[in-house]
């Protein structure tokens, strides 16, 4: 049991490495690149689905 904790916690830790990065991916906060916003998204989701199979 420990073993998956441990698990979902890297994936959760890796997941928020990522969105951070992607965060600063831009200079400018208002850009029109769709696809980078919607890949934001996207691991949010993930995140959030991670964070309510680790409670």
């Amino acid at each position: 049991m420990d073993e998956l904790l441990q698990l979902v916690e890297k994936n959760i830790n890796s997941i928020k490495s990522t969105i951070e990065r992607n965060k600063k991916y831009h200079k400018y906060p208002f850009t029109t690149n769709c696809d980078h916003y919607y890949s934001l998204i996207l691991l949010q989701n993930r995140l959030d689905n991670w964070d309510v199979f680790r409670k």
